[in-house]
């Protein structure tokens, strides 16, 4: 009988410092992930002008009807109700939080759920570096992982965003499942699972190819066919029965990939071609560092002359150059721009690669514990109020002005959920935030 891969072969029994280690890393996670609720969940407060919930005037962000219409869905209720959603293919996360949303409420089921599913990620991930590269890797893996505000940017809501970090942490230990595969029962498990993870947020062009090339690199060909494929399958059911209910699978949230297919087969490849060519390695530098909260982009840069990168990490950070030359080197568009310096967070799940290639280097405990205060000073930014550290927030999806975060702040307090405040407060005047060029370009003729 063969025996399991290498990444399976987990230990019975696991040493006493690095319990005490996953317990308070797993406290802090929580503590975290609960103090970037209420009005301190950075993807609402750094909107210009946040939605305000009654009657605790917590915050959330534009598209939270978008975001609980598909739970809506998910619990069979009136297509009226949840038919106007541009994410409705996103399932997964509203499948898992329904029972405590039902339970509790939207919000706090959300929080529980993203606190469940993270620290489970969390846990399996750090196993899977134990096994791989030692007991000191993995607990300092759980540490820049559990102090990352990468994480805690989406946490306090109830999204599917809440998934992009679990979600990539779950198919990088899958791909190396994949990648040491013998047998075709290891492939379909590793290659569906991904794909169900599809269906928590749009992941499939970061991990996709790596899915399919892993297989064909061992001259797997087989194994490289059943895997592409499968791990679309999930996917493709959802827009099948999308498309046989009358739902749009194109909308306003996905149309702007086929803009960019277009652009790039018909132009104009001239002046304003060449301007985003000759501004592309600043663009490149700042999507490099901010989509992954300087700490970790950083560490990656430090440490990876050291070590020799695995498949799965050089895939990934191949398939994350693709996407970004894709967005980035396109000729001029009109309507929604995913190009430019304002939206790193887009390139968000390179962090996996990063975090391989830091784990794998053995970082000095000295580095390690500078590494990971860094990260708390950014993560409590909410919560001190420390400007420059709000920035890097700010700087990860530029989607209202530059002062919003911290003027909602100051003006909602500083309240996770729990502590609700029903008097209605006097929102001061606010900058004019008219969508700027660089996030949506409108035609000359001002439609659009």
């Amino acid at each position: 009988m063969r025996s399991a891969s290498p990444w399976l072969r987990y230990p019975a029994g696991v040493s006493r410092r690095l319990v005490v280690h996953g317990v308070a890393a797993g406290v802090f996670l929580l503590v975290a992930i609960w103090l970037s609720s209420g009005t301190m969940a950075p993807y609402a407060a750094t909107v210009t002008e946040p939605l305000i919930l009654e009657p605790c005037h917590y915050l959330v962000n534009g598209d939270h009807p978008h975001h609980l219409a598909v739970l809506e869905m998910v619990r069979g209720a009136e297509p009226s109700r949840w038919q106007f959603s541009v994410v409705l293919r996103r399932v997964l996360y509203p499948v898992l939080s329904w029972p405590l949303t039902a339970a509790t409420g939207e919000l706090w089921g959300g929080l529980l759920t993203t606190m469940l599913i993270t620290a489970a990620a969390i846990a399996l991930f750090a196993l899977f570096v134990r096994k791989r590269w030692g007991e000191n890797a993995a607990i300092a893996t759980l540490w820049l992982l559990v102090t990352w505000p990468g994480i805690t940017y989406w946490s306090g809501l109830p999204y599917g965003y809440a998934t992009i970090v679990p979600g990539s942490l779950v198919i990088a230990v899958l791909l190396y499942r994949l990648d040491e595969a013998g047998d075709m029962r290891t492939v379909v498990t590793s290659a569906s699972l991904i794909g169900l993870i599809y269906l928590a947020y749009d992941l499939f062009p970061f991990f996709a190819p790596a899915v399919a090339l892993l297989p064909a690199l061992r001259r797997r060909w087989m194994h490289a066919v059943i895997a592409g494929v499968l791990q679309l399958v999930p996917l493709a059911a959802v827009l099948t029965v999308f498309h046989l209910t009358m739902l749009p699978v194109v909308n306003s949230n996905t149309a702007t990939y086929g803009t960019i297919v277009r652009a790039w087969f018909a132009g104009p490849y001239g002046a304003g071609w060449l301007a985003y060519m000759a501004d592309l390695p600043r663009v490149f530098l700042a999507v490099f560092l901010f989509s992954g909260f300087l700490v970790l982009p950083l560490l990656f840069l430090a440490t990876v002359w050291r070590v020799r990168l695995g498949r799965p990490e050089l895939l990934i950070l191949g398939a994350t150059a693709a996407v970004f030359l894709f967005n980035n080197a396109a000729p001029p568009y009109y309507g929604w721009q995913l190009r430019g310096d304002w939206i790193p967070r887009l390139y968000q799940p390179v962090f996996v690669a990063f975090l391989l290639c830091i784990a794998r280097a053995q970082l000095p405990k000295a580095a390690t514990l500078i590494a990971v205060a860094a990260n708390v000073v950014i993560l409590l930014a909410p919560v001190t109020l420390n400007r420059p550290a709000l920035r890097l927030y700010e700087v990860f999806y530029r989607h209202g002005d530059p002062d919003a975060f911290l003027r909602n702040l100051e003006v909602h307090g500083r309240r996770p959920l729990g502590f609700c405040r029903e008097e209605h407060v006097h929102n001061p005047p606010r900058p004019p935030y008219d969508r700027p060029s660089f996030v949506f370009r409108p035609p000359l003729d001002g439609g659009g």
